[in-house]
C-alpha cells in the first residue's frame, strides 16, 4: 500500500505538469476509455448522435449470437463428456454477460452520469481543498485506467500464447475454448486456423469489453466518493463558520454554504439512484453467470485428473471481477460513513436554529444512503463473502449428487 501511494504521488506530479486543469486531466482519461468502448461500438460516452445501430455494435451482437449458436451445437456433439459440456456452458455464460453489459453501457443514462461528472470540475467553491479533491479524482482515473490496461493486455496476450505454445509442445492442434464451427474440421490445419482465428476474435472483443466496462464503473465510483469528499470539505468549512458565528456578519455566509451542502448531497443521491437503476439488472445477470461458471469449473476440476487450466482461468477471472465490484462498494460505504461522522462533528449548537434543522435533515438523509445492489443485496465485501459461501454450498451439493 505504501509503495502504491508513492507511485500515486509520483504520477500526480507528472500529470500536474502535463495538464493545466483537473478537468483536462479527467477528459484525457475519458478519451482513452471511449477508445476502448469504440472497439465494440458501445462508445455511448462520446455523446453526439450516438446510436446503437452502428456497424461495430451490430457486428458484436451478431458475433455473440453466433457464439451462442456454435456452443449449443457443440453441446450436442460433446453430450456425455463432462469437461467439454461444462466448458461450452461456461463460455455461453460469458456471452450472456456480454449482452447484459451491452444493454447497460449503451444506455442514455450512462451519458447523463458522464456529463455530470465532467461538469462537476467547474462547479465547486474556490477552496484549495476542494480543487485538491477534484485533482485526486482525475489522477486516480488516469492511474487506474493505465493499470487496468496493463492487466488486460497481459490476459489478452497470455491466452493466445499459451494456446500456441501448448499446441507446439503437445504436437496437437489445441483451441483456447471448448467450441468449434460445425462442418469445419478443426483437427486439420486449415479448419484449425479458421477456428483459432474466431477464438482469438472472441478474446480480443471480450478483453476490450471487460476493460471498458470495468474501468467505466470504477470512474463512476471514484466520482461518487469524490462528491462525498467535497461535501465533507464543505462541512469542515461550515464548522469553522459555526465556531466564528456572529449574527450580524456570518448569517448569510452560513446559510449560503449550507444551501451548497444540501444541493451537493441531493445531487449525489440522484447520481447514485441513477447509477443503481442503470447497473442493477446487469449486476444480477453478471453475478448469477459468474456464480454458475465458478461452480461448474470447480466441479469439473474436482472430477477430472490433473489440472484443467481453462477452468482455473475462468475461476480466477470471476474472483477478480466479483472482488473489484464488491471492494468498490465497500470503499464507497466507508466514505459515506465518514460523511456521517463529519456531520456529527459540526458544531451544530453554535448555528442558528433553522441551520440546525437543515443539518439534521442532511444527517438523516446520509444515514440512509443509496447503495449499489444486484436487486437483492448491497454490493460490498460482505456480499462477496456470502457469494462464495453460496458457491461452496452449490459445489458440495453437486459433488454429493455425483
Amino acid at each position: 500500500m505504501e509503495r502504491f501511494e508513492r507511485y500515486l504521488n509520483r504520477r500526480k506530479k507528472e500529470l500536474q505538469s502535463e495538464f493545466k486543469t483537473s478537468r483536462a486531466m479527467y477528459e484525457s482519461a475519458c478519451d482513452t476509455l471511449i477508445g476502448y468502448f469504440h472497439v465494440s461500438g458501445a462508445d455511448r460516452l462520446r455523446g453526439g448522435d450516438y446510436t446503437r445501430l452502428n456497424p461495430r455494435l451490430i457486428f458484436l451482437v451478431c458475433d455473440l449470437t453466433l457464439y451462442i449458436v456454435v456452443n449449443c451445437w457443440c453441446l450436442t456433439v460433446f453430450w456425455g463428456q463432462l469437461t467439454d459440456v461444462v466448458f461450452c456452458l461456461v463460455t455461453m455464460g460469458i456471452a450472456v454477460q456480454g449482452f447484459a453489459k451491452i444493454a447497460n453501457y449503451t444506455d442514455d443514462r450512462l451519458y447523463d452520469l458522464h456529463v455530470y461528472n465532467v461538469k462537476r470540475f467547474d462547479r465547486v467553491r474556490g477552496y484549495p481543498e476542494a480543487h485538491e479533491s477534484l485533482q485526486t479524482t482525475a489522477v486516480m482515473c488516469k492511474v487506474f485506467i493505465k493499470i487496468f490496461s496493463y492487466l488486460f493486455t497481459m490476459l489478452t496476450t497470455f491466452i493466445p500464447v499459451y494456446t500456441i505454445v501448448y499446441s507446439i509442445t503437445s504436437r496437437s492442434l489445441q483451441l483456447p475454448f471448448g467450441f468449434f464451427f460445425p462442418w469445419i474440421d478443426h483437427t486439420k490445419l486449415f479448419g484449425y486456423l479458421i477456428n483459432l482465428s474466431y477464438h482469438f476474435l472472441q478474446i480480443y472483443e471480450a478483453s476490450y469489453g471487460l476493460l471498458a466496462t470495468d474501468t467505466c464503473f470504477l470512474f463512476f465510483i471514484l466520482h461518487a466518493m469524490g462528491q462525498l469528499d467535497i461535501i465533507i470539505i464543505y462541512l469542515k468549512k461550515l464548522d469553522e463558520l459555526a465556531l466564528q458565528y456572529n449574527k450580524t456578519k456570518s448569517d448569510e455566509e452560513v446559510y449560503r454554504l449550507l444551501d451548497d451542502i444540501t444541493e451537493k448531497h441531493q445531487e449525489h443521491m440522484e447520481y447514485m439512484s441513477k447509477m443503481d437503476s442503470l447497473l442493477k439488472p446487469g449486476f444480477f445477470v453478471n453475478f448469477s453467470c459468474m456464480i454458475a461458471e465458478t461452480v461448474a469449473s470447480l466441479y469439473v476440476q474436482s472430477a477430472t485428473d490433473g489440472i484443467w487450466y481453462p477452468g482455473l482461468i475462468v475461476v480466477l477471472l470471476c474472483i477478480v471481477q466479483l472482488f473489484i465490484a464488491c471492494a468498490l462498494g465497500t470503499v464507497y460505504s466507508t466514505k459515506n460513513d465518514q460523511l456521517v461522522d463529519e456531520i456529527y462533528n459540526v458544531s451544530w449548537y453554535a448555528l442558528p436554529i433553522p441551520a440546525q434543522k437543515s443539518l439534521a435533515l442532511i444527517l438523516n438523509s446520509s444515514q440512509h444512503p443509496v447503495v449499489l445492489s444486484d436487486g437483492f443485496d448491497a454490493i460490498d465485501l460482505f456480499a462477496f463473502v456470502q457469494i462464495y459461501k453460496k458457491i461452496y454450498t452449490y459445489f458440495t451439493m453437486l459433488q454429493s449428487f455425483n
